[in-house]
């Protein structure tokens, strides 16, 4: 009876802390999303509240991160005027479907999928002013961010006589910073360059889950990490057993990696199992 009961108190106890967490993931997603929604937002305000001149390059402030272009429009919704110095705006059909599609929308701002554009449009009683700006930075691919580490890091694996495997489902894509979530990425493939045992295997896969999910692995056949190896090797600073390799930590990258992910929404975690080191992280679709 006694041991019925316990057995439902931690069941009913790890239920609170699985539902908690992803409550917490989910903010921490969210949040982020909306961080760079924002910024994007405030630029594209402050890019439209300057004029735009025919045929002059708008020019870039200190606050513009994203590529953008202007487009001005006349009384009857007709395009006066564009500039833009990271586009070619001759293509007047392309400006003329992006005016037709904005004026359908509710919303003074939002995205254009179609295009991958967010758009802002600014309303005076002389003129209306439209901003659009490219979000690809936003939504990164991360199969192509995983392809592009794995093209780096095969020589390195070959010169150290490890066999090396990959799996990488196509269009997976999250919402991010590309040069940050790339970094993630080559920190997991740095350690199992080495840390893996001579003539070990290293495989690699990128799958999509259930709810909206990705998972990427990083496992290689090395020697095996302890429970509280497994948890401490996250921690900033932390050096494991020297034996392990010739500086004695298990890289120190893993607390940034940590960081970037968690920062996305994402989480990170390490297994070990019949001599492999597995290492994951799992972050939300966009």
């Amino acid at each position: 009876m006694i041991k019925r009961l316990r057995l439902k108190f931690v069941v009913i106890n790890m239920s609170i802390v699985t539902i908690m967490l992803c409550v917490i993931l989910g903010l921490v997603y969210y949040f982020t999303r909306a961080d760079l929604e924002t910024e994007s937002v405030n630029m594209m305000r402050t890019i439209a509240s300057q004029p735009v001149q025919p045929g002059i390059p708008s020019e870039p402030g200190e606050d513009v991160r994203l590529p953008f272009f202007t487009v001005q429009l006349g009384p009857k919704g007709e395009v006066m005027t564009a500039g833009g110095s990271y586009y070619d705006l001759s293509d007047t059909d392309f400006l003329d479907a992006l005016v037709q599609m904005t004026s359908a929308l509710p919303r003074d701002f939002g995205v254009i999928e179609e295009y991958n554009l967010r758009y802002y449009r600014a309303v005076t009683p002389f003129s209306v002013s439209l901003v659009f700006s490219d979000i690809s930075s936003e939504r990164a691919t991360l199969s192509g961010l995983v392809q592009s580490s794995l093209l780096t890091f095969e020589p390195v694996f070959f010169e150290r006589g490890l066999a090396f495997s990959a799996q990488v489902d196509e269009s997976v894509t999250v919402s991010g910073e590309a040069e940050k979530l790339s970094r993630a990425v080559e920190i997991l493939l740095d350690n199992a360059a080495k840390y893996s045992r001579e003539g070990g295997q290293v495989r690699v896969s990128l799958q999509r889950r259930m709810k909206g999910r990705c998972l990427l692995t990083v496992a290689s056949q090395g020697q095996g990490l302890s429970p509280q190896e497994l948890k401490d090797i996250f921690k900033r600073f932390y050096r494991a057993d020297p034996a392990r390799s010739n500086d004695g930590s298990f890289g120190l990258g893993l607390p940034i990696a940590q960081s970037i992910v968690t920062r996305h929404g994402g989480r990170i975690w390490a297994e070990s199992r019949d001599g492999v080191n597995s290492f994951y992280i799992e972050l939300p679709c966009a």
